[in-house]
């Protein structure tokens, strides 16, 4: 290989840079690496969406949480969303919906 032609792959290995049958393999792992993670991100969006409904859902059956401060008194799901006093309890589902917002499926 020419020294001034050095061209190293994603696993750190000296590549020629014409030999094209290294590099398409090279890019077609690449490619193969996206899909799954493109599987990988749709099967956690739809596993997130179905978690953010079922809380959604428990939330607009049910009054709030039972024993939650310890001293017998039930918590509100008005206290316990954006906006409670003890918000920082469910804030990762606010955190989770704007992420699902912001890159959507």
């Amino acid at each position: 290989m020419p020294w001034y032609l050095l061209i190293r792959n994603r696993k750190g290995y000296d590549m020629d840079p014409f030999d094209h049958i290294a590099q398409n393999n090279e890019v077609s792992d690449l490619y193969a690496q996206l899909a799954t993670k493109d599987v990988q991100i749709a099967e956690m969006r739809e596993a997130s969406t179905k978690l953010l409904k079922a809380v959604d859902d428990l939330i607009s059956e049910s009054d709030g949480v039972c024993g939650l401060h310890l001293n017998g008194d039930a918590a509100p799901w008005g206290s316990l969303v954006a906006g409670g006093m003890f918000e920082e309890w469910l804030l990762p589902l606010e955190e989770a919906r704007a992420v699902l917002a912001k890159y959507p499926g």
